[in-house]
């Protein structure tokens, strides 16, 4: 067997649903499924005797992980050299947890939160090539060691082992309907929240502060019990 199939299994015995991407074409064609329909597998993991029979089959074929509830992940795809700017510009620092190493950036991977993660494109852009985008539920990534069209191999640069729980500041990012503007005060919105919000903004802004808090106390939960 090949060295995708070992690393397609691998990821199928870490209970992720696996499906195997075509490996010739433009850069686009190579992150495409080489399946008819890739749709069952964003309910129901493939087994280990499929991903055995897809990899010999296609023993070049690179490798998609379908993100959201099934594989238990949600990914932030970091495109261009502006992506974590655009996110430290909203109020959003990034954890520690498993990443890869793409064509043009990084794929930053979270524990799915438990609540549908729809994927969205674009949720944070500085209209100049870089641009965060979201995959979860119903969406795939590409991942190591599969060969970008450019000939980069993807490869994971924090391990698999090190996922983290999706941030609340990040959800609440997630979640929101339309891209904030860059933040240049806190005390705007802060002060906003302190007075009170619409019931349908209540989880939003609870999520976003809990993420200030913690990042005002550099995540010392211990610190709220200080004067």
């Amino acid at each position: 067997m090949s060295t995708m199939f070992d690393a397609a299994l691998g990821y199928c015995r870490r209970g992720w649903s696996v499906i195997p991407l075509r490996w010739t074409g433009t850069v686009e064609d190579r992150k495409r499924p080489r399946l008819d329909s890739w749709k069952p597998y964003q309910t129901k993991a493939a087994t280990e005797e499929q991903v055995r029979v897809w990899w010999t089959r296609w023993p070049q074929a690179n490798i998609g992980l379908v993100t959201g509830a099934i594989s238990g992940l949600v990914a932030l795809d970091l495109d261009g050299p502006n992506a974590v700017a655009l996110l430290h510009n909203a109020g959003v620092f990034l954890p520690e947890t498993a990443a890869v190493k793409t064509g043009r950036g990084y794929h930053a991977v979270y524990a799915h939160p438990g609540q549908s993660v729809e994927g969205r494109a674009d949720v944070l852009t500085d209209g100049n090539g870089s641009h965060v985008d979201v995959r979860g539920d119903g969406n795939y990534i590409v991942a190591p060691p599969s060969v970008h069209g450019s000939g980069h191999v993807y490869q994971w640069v924090v391990p698999p082992e090190k996922l983290a729980p999706l941030p609340a500041d990040l959800l609440a990012l997630i979640l929101r309907r339309e891209a904030p503007a860059a933040r240049t005060d806190d005390a705007g919105w802060l002060d906003e929240a302190m007075q009170g919000v619409p019931e349908s903004q209540r989880n939003e802004t609870a999520a976003r502060l809990a993420g200030y808090w913690l990042r005002k106390l550099d995540g010392n939960e211990e610190d709220t019990l200080r004067d």
